[in-house]
């Protein structure tokens, strides 16, 4: 079933050029919206696709089958440091969060994150562009 779901969403050569998202704010939460507030957004006629938008409590709305991730499962931060400007992490560890193919888990905290990093959070996989 969920093999059927990503295939719908990436097509067979795995396409994942619908998602794109902008970070608006020093913080940016990422998970899977629940279905009444992706509802609720698609009604109220702002858009068509609830994809890479903010969305009741997401800034990013990352889709895909349902459970494949929860509704808060990632954060990417506005936080500069020697290594980088922006810093990558898991909110809890039921998720899959990685990080160029590392799984990140909350209780390691937040990791460096650079320009072209291979992230992913539930079934979504994004290419990090700063």
């Amino acid at each position: 079933a969920c093999y059927s779901k990503l295939n719908n969403e990436f097509g067979t050569r795995s396409a994942n050029i619908s998602f794109r998202t902008f970070l608006l704010s020093p913080c940016c939460t990422l998970g899977r919206a629940p279905k009444g507030s992706r509802n609720m957004f698609l009604s109220s006629g702002h858009a068509n696709n609830t994809l890479g938008m903010p969305v009741g409590n997401l800034d990013c709305n990352i889709g895909g089958p349902e459970y494949s991730c929860s509704e808060m499962a990632a954060k990417i931060q506005l936080l500069p440091s020697r290594y980088s400007k922006f810093q990558f992490m898991a909110c809890n560890d039921d998720d899959v969060v990685t990080l160029n193919g590392q799984r990140m888990s909350a209780k390691r905290g937040a990791l460096p994150l650079r320009d072209r990093d291979i992230c992913s959070v539930g079934a979504r996989v994004f290419v990090f562009i700063e």
